[in-house]
């Protein structure tokens, strides 16, 4: 529910937003990198069954991207965290949402 969480306020912050507004916003793309930590962590924290039932990115991908973002926080690729937000953390949120029960 954490992972799902993070990534529609990723959505939500960045969905009207150009790419020229977000390369050039520090304040966008920290809100971005923050969420993201936050959805890595809760992904490191999955089962085994779990990271199973997931998509690949929700498991092992969103930790590795934490452990990138952590060792290397300040030269973060902004047109790389952009790529992320924009393409692949709306996939991500869309797919998690069929995947929570309807009572959460």
């Amino acid at each position: 529910m954490s992972i799902y969480q993070a990534a529609e306020q990723i959505v939500d912050t960045t969905n009207r937003c150009t790419k020229e507004r977000f390369l050039s916003s520090v304040q966008l793309q920290t809100a971005a990198i923050v969420k993201l930590l936050a959805a890595a962590e809760s992904a490191k924290a999955l089962t085994a069954q779990t990271y199973q039932s997931l998509p690949q990115v929700a498991g092992k991908a969103l930790g590795d991207l934490r452990d990138g973002l952590v060792d290397d926080d300040d030269n973060v690729d902004p047109e790389q965290l952009w790529q992320v937000v924009s393409q692949e953390v709306p996939l991500l949120a869309a797919e998690l949402k069929f995947r929570i029960p309807p009572h959460v």
